[in-house]
């Protein structure tokens, strides 16, 4: 059975802590889907035996972050608020929520690596409204759908990188480059006294491309 996934609004940077009333939502939200909890965790990429992760998720006993919020919310096509019971029916509650996302979140152009010509001039294919990963250094981010198996195991081919470009790159950094109308996803490595990009492919010197951004999360979807 194949699932697919749409984009709904992420929540705040909360974590719902042990909330019975949560985890009910939940579970409520999966039966609705028609889903069992194995098929639940096989959607979600997680081992479909351990089922015990999400009985303790819909019981409250472990903590449900927000990116695991959105995960399920996505499954379930259901929206984070109702999993979480707030109400937005009213007009002072989706202003404030409007406002609350204006301010965490940051809009994520989201590329193909094979559908576009250069990093930065290609079309965007979708956004992807997100809190930036803790360890970005700015909200010039992007991501892109990688392509391919240049970086195979780091990134297999369909994970989804988000990329800072304007955090400087050092040794042992994931980058993506461009070598004129093509996009690579590399190691910077310090060879001697120089630093050269490599991938399954080969190794490119510094002088020949261009560096277009540091790889700060990498993840099966968005």
């Amino acid at each position: 059975m194949t699932y697919e996934f749409t984009m709904w609004d992420m929540p705040d940077q909360h974590e719902y802590t042990g909330s019975v009333e949560v985890g009910a939502r939940l579970q409520k939200a999966r039966i609705a889907a028609g889903l069992t909890q194995r098929q639940a965790l096989q959607a979600l990429g997680r081992d479909p035996y351990n089922t015990s992760w999400i009985s303790n998720k819909e019981t409250g006993k472990r903590n449900l972050n927000p990116d695991e919020l959105a995960a399920f919310a996505r499954l379930y096509r259901v929206t984070t608020d109702s999993l979480v019971g707030v109400d937005t029916s009213g007009p002072e509650n989706v202003l404030a929520r409007l406002g609350a996302i204006s301010e965490s979140l940051v809009a994520v152009p989201v590329y193909d690596m094979e559908a576009h010509a250069g990093f930065a001039s290609g079309s965007v294919r979708d956004y992807s409204y997100r809190n930036p990963p803790p360890t970005a250094v700015s909200k010039h981010l992007v991501a892109i759908t990688v392509r391919g198996d240049c970086l195979v195991p780091d990134v297999m081919d369909g994970y989804f990188i988000v990329v800072d470009t304007e955090r400087t790159a050092k040794a042992g950094d994931i980058i993506v480059i461009s070598e004129g109308e093509e996009v690579h996803v590399c190691r910077l490595e310090q060879r001697g006294k120089r630093l050269v990009a490599t991938n399954n492919d080969g190794t490119m010197d510094l002088e020949t491309v261009r560096i277009e951004g540091v790889v700060i999360q990498i993840s099966r979807d968005l």
